[in-house]
């Protein structure tokens, strides 16, 4: 009877934390935000690439600081892409930096 009594108590003790853990979701959950869906855009332009990433940011309905030697020739065509996917996408292509506020 001492012996079931010394497997029974640490079996208790040790096992009792992990049935309590087995009902407790693994990770806290988290705050779903409704998000709007991408818009995506198609962009067919010739022109400098100052008017080029303008012609992007209005389709896209995007707030875009331009600033910068930008008279370089450039030659988009992008169709069905996020906005903002385009922005990097040129920006990328033509080694610029973009920076997001």
């Amino acid at each position: 009877m001492k012996t079931l009594s010394r497997l029974l108590l640490p079996t208790l003790l040790l096992g009792a934390p992990l049935a309590f853990a087995e009902g407790a979701p693994a990770t806290p959950p988290q705050a779903t935000q409704a998000t709007a869906p991408t818009r995506t855009i198609d962009v067919s332009f010739r022109g400098s690439l100052r008017d080029a990433l303008k012609a992007i940011a209005d389709k896209g309905g995007l707030n875009l600081v331009v600033t910068g030697d930008l008279d370089t020739p450039a030659e988009v065509r992008l169709r069905g892409i996020g906005a903002e996917q385009a922005l990097r996408t040129v920006a990328r292509a033509y080694s610029l930096h973009l920076e997001q506020d």
